[in-house]
């Protein structure tokens, strides 16, 4: 997801999948990330998928996944046309 649209508020902005793999390192080991996503993004699903700003190429880009029920988190990549949610990253 390129903002080219405004999407996100300013001083906020779409984070590449590398800004993802931070967050996620930041929170600790695999127990701790998984309370820590499941308190603080509340997914109203069992599975929820976020896009990044990341291209793979012009029909392909990266996203990021949780499922709270199994505790998996990756990414992985997904054909532009798919509608995912967006979650804006404050600028730094």
């Amino acid at each position: 997801v390129k903002d080219s649209l405004g999407i996100c508020p300013r001083g906020w902005h779409v984070p590449k999948i590398d800004e993802w793999a931070s967050m996620i390192k930041s929170l600790g080991d695999q127990g701790d990330v998984m309370y820590k996503l499941k308190k603080g993004f509340s997914p109203r699903a069992e599975v929820s998928q976020w896009w990044s700003s990341t291209d793979l190429n012009a029909g392909e880009a990266k996203s990021f996944y949780l499922n709270v029920v199994t505790d998996v988190i990756m990414f992985s990549d997904v054909v532009k046309s798919t509608g995912l949610s967006v979650r804006c990253m404050r600028d730094n």
